[in-house]
């Protein structure tokens, strides 16, 4: 993930507000910054209805974590926070028709 997606997500607090700014708390920021990481590791089946996503293959999200040397001790809270915004993805990407049993 590029830095400077990090960066503009959470960006100081000295910058002008706009229509697309929005605040990370200090406690959110590992996990968007792991959710922004995994945007490539979305499951997706095609059928005749169209694509739906499934969801973060969670092999993936558990890989990630390690590779950024998130400690053991706080992997659940951040699987848990990361499985609440992929729900919220979830309802987006499939313009609120389904959300996978998965999450």
């Amino acid at each position: 993930m590029p830095e400077t997606e990090i960066e503009r997500a959470i960006g100081g607090a000295d910058e002008p507000a706009d229509a697309d700014s929005f605040e990370i708390w200090p406690e959110n920021i590992a996990a968007l910054e792991v959710f922004l990481e995994l945007s490539t590791q979305w499951r997706a089946v095609a059928g005749a209805g169209g694509v739906v996503i499934q969801g973060l293959g969670y092999a993936d999200v558990q890989a990630c974590m390690q590779m950024r040397g998130v400690p053991a001790r706080d992997r659940a809270e951040l699987f848990l926070n990361l499985r609440i915004m992929e729900r919220a993805a979830l309802q987006v990407m499939n313009d609120g028709s389904r959300v996978s049993s998965q999450a």
